[in-house]
């Protein structure tokens, strides 16, 4: 049975990012106005991730297996669609090429060494935060930061062209108002969750990765999905890495 038309823009967004809402089959006009629903899905993540890690902690005490299955169950949930883009962009650019020899490589199946690399130390390195955030008792940066992460991909679009063809990067190129209620979602949950330096930190580290991905795809004409899937990883570890650099007031 089809959803009411006013659900269909976020359980798209849900079942396109996760695994927590049926896929459904929708126009490309239907999948740009989900765009704006990214935060929700991040949100709806974040609570899922933070309850199964919780659970976990109570049964077992032991925060360091919590943190590995904070980020088993986060990979399981977004079926590796982010990571598999972090991958790509990563073997591209360690691959020194450019032009349609650097897209040759982006789209290559094969998982080269580069993108092993920055999968390895993506996976181990928000493992490490998330255990540092759970020994500092520090409960709102792992609800928040799938939030923030998935506001980035809505900025990108506004910076850079989306390559022709694409899938992804022609959604987003697409979406329209998006960009306001990103903010918002940044700006409001931010605050409380993580503290104004926190916040601060997490948007200047954001700005950089955003403006060198824009530089990219200036270089290589344009952005596709996989830039926007190693821009959400890094945001998630933006998040994780300020929330552990400015620990809270005593």
């Amino acid at each position: 049975m089809a959803p009411p038309p006013f659900l269909k823009p976020p359980l798209l967004a849900l079942g396109f990012l996760t695994r927590l809402a049926p896929a459904m089959i929708a126009t490309p006009e239907e999948m740009s106005a989900s765009c704006r629903w990214y935060p929700l899905a991040g949100a709806l993540l974040g609570a899922v991730l933070l309850g199964c890690l919780l659970s976990l902690l109570s049964l077992t005490g032991e925060s360091s297996v919590a943190a590995w299955v904070y980020v088993l169950v986060s990979v399981w949930l977004t079926r590796g669609l982010h990571h598999d883009g972090l991958a790509d962009l990563a073997d591209a650019l360690g691959s020194g090429k450019t032009g349609d020899a650097f897209w040759k490589v982006v789209k290559d199946s094969r998982l080269g060494t580069f993108g092993c690399l920055a999968l390895v130390l993506a996976t181990g390195g928000q493992a490490c935060l998330v255990e540092a955030c759970l020994r500092q008792n520090r409960l709102a940066p792992l609800f928040f930061a799938p939030v923030f992460a998935r506001c980035l991909p809505i900025f990108l679009a506004g910076l850079a062209p989306a390559r022709a063809g694409t899938g992804l990067g022609a959604i987003l190129a697409a979406a329209t108002g998006g960009r306001l209620p990103a903010l918002a979602w940044i700006a409001l949950p931010g605050f409380f969750c993580l503290g104004a330096a926190p916040l601060l930190l997490s948007l200047l580290a954001a700005c950089l990765i955003l403006l060198f991905l824009r530089r990219l795809a200036g270089r290589e004409g344009g952005y596709n999905g996989d830039f926007c899937g190693a821009l959400i990883i890094c945001g998630e570890c933006s998040v994780l890495a300020a929330a552990f650099l400015v620990p809270p007031a005593a």
